[in-house]
């Protein structure tokens, strides 16, 4: 077993927390006879704004994932709130971004998770949030429902002209669309342990197969 003093970040919103990307990195690795650990905080219900700001915030758990010498890649799972809340691809790719930077400016390697595919559809439970939904839908987001699409397109034109560091995983090799692939869902906005497990390793084989490991 070859044994590397490196670490894998991860921070995001609800995909994020409770370690339930860890165990599947790890085990990847493991499986390549590459001994590596995972320092992940996830923040349930966080827009990207959310995110970044958690980032910034002195002696956060994001935060000191830049200042730890052994990380190197921090990978980003973040825009499901941002995209259900429709809160303006330009919100989304801004805030996107800013993040990118800040990890760029601790020379480390930021690893984009694209937009996860999710029920989008799906309406809130409280009426309260399908009113906000519904208003910040009609001002933001053009009246359209599902624009998972048009948020992913914003982010890589910000980050193709941005000539900033980073790796943009696309998610169709986890899920195409939520209709097709129930199986991987536990609800309508997350992943189960399948899911979770199957973008794990997936995150794992991306680093690996471009070394980013090494560096």
């Amino acid at each position: 077993m070859y044994n590397l003093k490196t670490t894998i970040g991860i921070i995001g919103d609800s995909w994020a927390d409770w370690k339930k990307l860890d165990n599947s990195i790890i085990e990847t690795f493991k499986s390549r006879s590459v001994n590596i650990n995972v320092s992940s905080y996830g923040l349930t219900g966080a827009t990207s704004q959310m995110i970044y700001e958690a980032l910034i915030s002195d002696g956060s758990i994001s935060n000191k994932m830049l200042h730890n010498p052994d990380i190197y890649n921090i990978v980003v799972v973040a825009g499901v709130n941002d995209s259900y809340g429709h809160r303006g691809k330009a919100f989304y790719a801004k805030n996107m971004l800013s993040i990118v930077r800040t990890i760029n400016d601790y020379s480390k390697h930021p690893i984009i998770i694209e937009l996860p595919e999710y029920n989008i559809e799906q309406k809130p439970k409280k009426l309260k949030s399908v009113f906000k939904q519904a208003v910040f839908r009609i001002l933001l987001d053009g009246c359209k429902t599902d624009v998972i699409a048009d948020y992913r397109n914003a982010l890589k034109l910000s980050l193709e002209t941005s000539k900033m560091l980073y790796t943009l995983l696309p998610f169709d090799p986890i899920a195409t669309e939520y209709q097709t692939s129930k199986n991987l869902y536990n609800d309508p906005w997350h992943l189960n342990t399948e899911g979770n497990t199957l973008l794990g390793s997936y995150i794992a084989e991306s680093i690996i197969k471009h070394l980013l490991i090494f560096k």
